[in-house]
């Protein structure tokens, strides 16, 4: 199966990333024109429950779930073009 073969390594140390966007991705508005990208506020709240406080690593969670968020978004939004399209 092709999605098995070409899925991709997650590397041990960013599961808590991976952990931070799934949980996060309930939190994203969804409107007539579709998904919204995760409010930054969000991912704070989030650093906040999970107590992390170092700012260089808030940063980072930041960035990374932003860059996540962006390619789930950019995907959505080709399967919504290719619906459309048909």
């Amino acid at each position: 199966m092709k999605a098995l073969r070409d899925k991709p390594v997650l590397y041990p140390e960013l599961e808590y990333v991976w952990n931070a966007f799934a949980t996060l991705s309930g939190c994203r508005q969804f409107s007539i024109v579709g998904a919204g990208a995760i409010p930054v506020s969000e991912v704070l709240a989030y650093c906040d429950l999970m107590k992390i406080g170092d700012v260089e690593e808030r940063s980072d969670i930041l960035y990374l779930v932003q860059a996540m968020d962006n390619v789930f978004l950019s995907e959505i939004n080709k399967t919504k073009s290719k619906t459309k399209a048909k």
